[in-house]
């Protein structure tokens, strides 16, 4: 009676393992943007973009301004961003560029998931838009962030 049962379990386990986490709990996490699907192929490395999840919104540093919107998480890797709000700081034309650059990126993402210690955001089709890796939290004592988490005057609590 529990044998099937249990071999369910372990094939549902040995597929997690397979094909990474793909209902990633992203709250309360922080991540440096490391890889993007650019036009230009510049390195995203430069810029120090950053992106942390708190209470169903998202935030983070662009290249120029801080930014910040409502983020959901559907079941399995479904996941939506909303059109991020920013700050309105000025820049180099280039900077300003990959800035407009990441925020179009951030507004086609469908899908998120984990995988070998990475967050992976991709469009519908599961074509890879955004990677990061994780920040350490400075809540916990530990190395700050370059960028802090942005939230529209707004939606302040």
């Amino acid at each position: 009676m529990y044998r099937p049962l249990l071999a369910s379990c372990l094939a549902l386990a040995a597929a997690g393992c397979l094909y990474g986490d793909l209902t990633p709990d992203l709250e309360d996490t922080r991540w440096a943007l490391t890889g993007w699907t650019s036009p230009d192929k510049s390195d995203p490395v430069r810029y120090r973009v950053t992106l942390e999840f708190e209470d169903d919104r998202f935030g983070g540093k662009g290249p120029v301004n801080q930014y910040g919107g409502s983020f959901r998480q559907a079941r399995g890797a479904n996941c939506s961003l909303g059109r991020p709000t920013a700050t309105l700081r000025g820049g180099e034309a280039d900077d300003m560029a990959a800035e407009q650059a990441y925020f179009g990126l951030l507004d086609r993402v469908r899908t998120c998931r984990r995988e070998g210690g990475v967050l992976i955001l991709a469009d519908a089709t599961g074509r890879t838009l955004l990677v990061f890796s994780p920040l350490r939290d400075c809540r916990r004592g530990r190395r700050p962030a370059p960028g802090y988490f942005f939230r529209p005057a707004a939606t302040r609590r």
